[in-house]
């Protein structure tokens, strides 16, 4: 066999037996309160947004201190690493501009009882994903399970 050939078949198997680390997010949160997002990374830059604690965010690259973020909303702009946390967060990624929410229940099945409601946009820590379900805590202490469909920043 080539080396060619030999390559190409590293790589086929790369691509069969681990898809998802090849197509894995690199998901952090945001750490702390009015957190700036700047159009450029250095401290001067202007602001884009302002992201609060928790906010989940997709690391996209880095350039020295600063990564490159984008959000459940796909805005995207620069921030300083220490201004990034690991521990996971997710935010409701489900109807936007619409008055419908979603359960949050107490046992991660369809017949479970409903523990709350959330709507587009609210965030959660995230406990544990089991089946299709994750487990996440608000900041009001609602604790409970929603379908990993209708949430976004799950690597």
């Amino acid at each position: 066999m080539s080396s060619v050939q030999t390559s190409l078949l590293l790589i086929f198997v790369l691509v069969i037996l681990y898809p998802n680390y090849l197509l894995s997010a690199d998901m952090a949160s945001i750490n702390g309160e009015k957190v700036l997002l700047r159009e450029a990374a250095e401290k001067k830059s202007r602001a884009l947004w302002e992201l609060g604690s928790g906010f989940p965010v997709e690391i996209i690259k880095q350039k020295g201190d600063w990564l490159f973020i984008k959000d459940f909303e796909n805005d995207r702009g620069w921030i300083h690493k220490s201004r990034i946390t690991r521990k996971q967060h997710v935010v409701v990624k489900v109807n936007k501009n619409e008055e419908q929410a979603i359960n949050v229940r107490k046992e991660p099945n369809l017949e479970s009882l409903v523990v709350a409601n959330a709507f587009y946009g609210v965030v959660f820590s995230l406990l544990q994903k089991r089946d299709g379900w994750i487990e996440v805590q608000h900041d009001s202490g609602v604790k409970g399970w929603i379908k990993a469909e209708l949430l976004w920043g799950i690597e």
